[in-house]
Parts: structure tokens; C-alpha cells; sequence
């Protein structure tokens, strides 16, 4: 009966109902608290599947461009090899030009002093 008074009784009352609000509040929170975790955890695997995803797209895109530059400039140096050996034929072709009269005019002057004959 005594036991019974105590639990009627306002505080007692008050004490148990903030106990079980304790306890509630604490169920309501971990049960909050785990789906915020899981929701968490389920949004940083969706997106780092993006970013891996777009990564991925970068990584091929770079790929591609580095793999087209390359080809390109080997394009590039080949006709710039070609037209270095085109400048350079150019200026001995008139390099040889030039020296090919005063060649033959030195030829003629050897062959002159020297009578004729070798």
C-alpha cells in the first residue's frame, strides 16, 4: 500500500514519466539516428559512384585528347621534317647553283694553264 502511495504520488509520477521519456526520447533518437547514418552512409555511395563515374569519363576524355595531340603532333613533325629537308635542298640546290659557274670557271682555268691535258 505504501509502495502504491509512492508511485501515486506527483513526483513519483513525474520521476517515472520522465524516465520512460528518457527512455523513449533515447529509443526515438538511436532509431533517428541510425536511419540518418544509413541515409548518410547511402548518400556518400551514390555519389562517389558519380564521381567515380564521371572520373571515368574525364579519365577516357583526357585519354583521347592526349592520344589525338600526340597523333597530331607527329603529323606536325613529320611535315616539319619534310620541309626542313625541302629548305635545306632548296639552299644547297642554290648553293650549287651559285658555285657551279665559278666551279666550271676554275675547272677551265686548271685545264688552260695546264696545256690542255690532265
Amino acid at each position: 500500500m505504501i509502495v502504491e502511495m509512492v508511485r501515486t504520488s506527483p513526483l513519483c509520477r513525474t520521476t517515472i514519466e520522465l524516465n520512460n521519456h528518457r527512455r523513449l526520447h533515447h529509443r526515438v533518437c538511436h532509431r533517428a539516428d541510425k536511419r540518418r547514418t544509413t541515409t548518410i552512409a547511402s548518400n556518400i555511395r551514390q555519389e562517389s559512384g558519380q564521381l567515380l563515374r564521371s572520373l571515368s569519363k574525364h579519365r577516357q576524355t583526357l585519354e583521347t585528347t592526349i592520344a589525338s595531340n600526340i597523333k597530331q603532333e607527329n603529323k606536325n613533325l613529320r611535315r616539319g621534317e619534310r620541309s626542313d629537308c625541302w629548305r635545306w635542298w632548296k639552299n644547297r640546290r642554290c648553293g650549287v647553283v651559285l658555285l657551279l659557274p665559278s666551279a666550271l670557271a676554275w675547272v677551265w682555268w686548271v685545264i688552260s694553264e695546264s696545256g690542255g691535258g690532265w
